[in-house]
């Protein structure tokens, strides 16, 4: 009797176990949920640019690996120790600055444009003079003056060129013409910044007429000259010249001999610069 009632328990329990079991298990067809993803921490940020030596990259930021941090006179090393820091080198003495030397004066320096060659005319004004034949002194008046040179230079010093003149006069009743072509020699020295002195001398083959229809005169003609230079645009000068004519040798063959003492003449030119 009391083994059927076991058995009539067991019988009901095992019915009530599977309604439970049936009722918890999936439908047909029903997906088994995945199993849950095991979550992992994320990497600690790195350092850009890498930490130098003595410090440690913490979260993305640069601290110092000794603890606590090493005094201002101390420095921290890559395994964490405090060491003196070396002391900063002195800077390099700075040489004292040399002076620039003086400047020459004035007179000991070259012409400032310091050009190669000058191409002038000049008209001017013949003062009155003398010419000697073998049988008279005859008086010249004054007279107009035409002078065209070319002057080439030699260094900064000198020029050398040739040059053409023609001047008219009037010796006593009749009307006389002196042409000289020669060449010229000139010194030149700067006065200031621009201006400049040229003294110089000529020597010229000179041919004078006194008389028209007279032969012509032939002589050596001797100068000395002075000029005076000073610029008024980018490559042209005004120029002052001062000389004279004289002819100590010279006349017409077989007839008689031309001679003159120096005959003062002045001019002012133009001149282009090069």
């Amino acid at each position: 009797m009391a083994t059927s009632r076991w058995t009539r328990a067991l019988g009901a329990g095992g019915w009530l176990l599977a309604i439970v079991a049936l009722l918890g298990a999936p439908p047909a067809g029903a997906a088994v949920p995945a199993r849950s993803k095991v979550l992992t921490a994320a990497p600690a940020p790195a350092c850009a640019p890498p930490c130098r030596e003595g410090f440690t990259c913490v979260q993305g930021r640069c601290l110092s690996a000794c603890n606590p941090p090493c005094d201002a006179r101390e420095r921290c090393t890559a395994d964490g120790r405090c060491l003196a820091a070396e002391p900063a080198a002195a800077p390099a003495p700075i040489a004292p600055a040399v002076p620039a030397p003086p400047a020459p004066p004035p007179s000991e320096q070259a012409p400032a444009s310091a050009p190669s060659w000058e191409l002038g005319v000049a008209a001017g004004v013949l003062l009155p003079g003398e010419i000697s034949t073998d049988s008279a002194t005859l008086e010249t008046s004054a007279g107009l003056l035409l002078r065209a040179s070319a002057d080439f230079h030699l260094g900064p010093r000198f020029s050398l060129g040739p040059y053409a003149l023609y001047a008219s006069t009037t010796v006593g009743a009749s009307d006389g013409h002196v042409i000289a072509l020669g060449a010229a020699l000139k010194g030149i020295f700067a006065l200031g910044q621009s201006a400049s002195l040229r003294p110089g001398v000529a020597l010229a083959y000179q041919l004078s007429r006194v008389q028209s229809g007279s032969d012509s005169a032939a002589g050596l003609g001797v100068a000395a000259l002075l000029e005076l230079a000073v610029p008024f645009s980018r490559g042209a000068n005004g120029f002052l010249h001062l000389s004279f004519l004289s002819q100590p040798a010279g006349g017409i063959s077989g007839v008689t001999d031309v001679t003159w003492a120096p005959i003062i003449y002045l001019a002012l030119g133009v001149e282009l610069v090069r």
